[in-house]
């Protein structure tokens, strides 16, 4: 009989529970040190640089400082309403803010250290669902719009042997469905948020039509795809059914030795194509867009000054964008015709930001001395209330 995992740390479903507390909104403060002219009813959060309060910008309101719990996690979900966000930190604390009042009304622990957080993308007549990526305990918490819990997941592979944390976690909208790496075990992990996902087959399956077999519900469980080595990050194609994950040897991530990008197809679960790179790709900051009918993906080097581009259509390499230093973001939106890149990320290199024309990827600008980072913020969204 085989045994089961060790556990690491000790936060189960009780202890989650306990920790949740609610509290009934009441009148706002503002403060008036950063006005803003948004239209009312938006609003946007802005994580501060100590990354232990937010400035909530927008609504007709001039803009107000929220002092929350300290190492704040850099995603901020909206709730369709535009009144609520929901955010996180890296001691797996999970936040409900009402930004009208500007207020804490909700929040919740769900582990001791959390690496990522996604939300259900919106579902006429089912409420959201957001996801938390554990890296200790070795969980996937699945929590409701009022932070309450709906499932834990222990995370352990398919043999039942080995545990791990969740590396990443994204939601899959045009599949209504949560995408996980996880950091020990070489498996991709989609968890539909479906109600009517169809059963999942445990083991050997003899026939799916009359039954024979071990079967879950699809709803809020794991379909697992076998890489081939574990994936702490992976990037969401466009058409939002492959998954991009990168592989190499043991040393590949830190000495430049390339790197195979991986491209996993949901509904077969399997590889459908695989591209080296040189250095190691940052997937993180992956971007990809669409221009005049061509779709195109940009992929930063973590080790080499680089922007590689692919074809996602032939899952082809196209060619590489020189940079002076390593690539810190890429950035666009859909109707602007550039594409930033921002670069130079090293001790004592000097700030150096590309402008990019999205159709022919000729360089028609570089900013030196990091001057554009305003428009690539702007871009990126880390600008929209005021300067912090």
């Amino acid at each position: 009989m085989q045994s089961s995992p060790a556990p690491v740390g000790q936060w189960d479903a009780s202890d989650i529970r306990a920790s949740w507390q609610v509290w009934t909104p009441g009148v706002a403060g503002s403060s008036t040190a950063c006005p803003t002219h948004a239209v009312p009813g938006w609003r946007t959060v802005a994580i501060d640089a100590g990354a232990a309060s937010v400035h909530i910008a927008g609504g007709g309101t001039a803009t107000r400082h929220l002092a929350l719990r300290e190492e704040l996690l850099p995603e901020v979900h909206y709730l369709p309403d535009g009144r609520y966000a929901l955010m996180a930190t890296r001691t797996g604390w999970v936040l409900r803010l009402d930004l009208e009042l500007a207020q804490l009304v909700a929040e919740v622990r769900v582990g001791l250290l959390t690496n990522g957080t996604a939300l259900s993308a919106p579902r006429a007549g089912h409420p959201g669902l957001l996801a938390i990526a554990n890296g200790e305990p070795h969980t996937l918490a699945v929590l409701d719009e009022q932070l309450q819990l709906i499932k834990l997941l222990p995370v352990i592979d398919k043999a039942g042997g080995t545990s791990s944390g969740v590396a990443a976690i994204q939601t899959a909208a045009a599949r209504g469905s949560f995408v996980a790496t996880l950091a020990l075990v070489p498996e991709l992990w989609e968890i539909s948020y479906q109600p009517t996902a169809p059963e999942i087959g445990l083991g050997l399956v003899h026939d799916f039509q009359y039954r024979e077999g071990q079967f879950v519900p699809g709803y809020l469980n794991p379909q697992r795809s076998v890489l081939p080595t574990p994936a702490r990050e992976f990037f969401l194609a466009g058409s939002g059914h492959e998954v991009i994950t990168a592989h190499g040897g043991a040393d590949s991530q830190h000495s430049g030795a390339g790197a195979r990008m991986r491209i996993t197809h949901l509904d077969t679960r399997g590889k459908v194509a695989e591209l080296t790179l040189p250095g190691w790709p940052a997937l993180d900051r992956s971007l990809s867009w669409n221009s005049k009918g061509q779709e195109r993906l940009a992929v930063p080097n973590t080790s080499l000054g680089l922007v590689s581009i692919v074809d996602p259509k032939r899952w082809a390499l196209l060619g590489h964008l020189r940079t002076d230093g390593p690539v810190r973001f890429v950035s666009t939106t859909p109707e602007s015709p550039w594409l930033w890149i921002d670069s130079g990320a090293l001790p004592g290199a000097p700030l150096s930001t590309l402008k990019v024309d999205k159709t022919s990827l000729d360089v028609v600008e570089e900013v030196a001395d990091g001057a554009g980072s305003a428009a690539i913020g702007k871009l990126a969204g880390k600008a929209d209330a005021c300067a912090l």
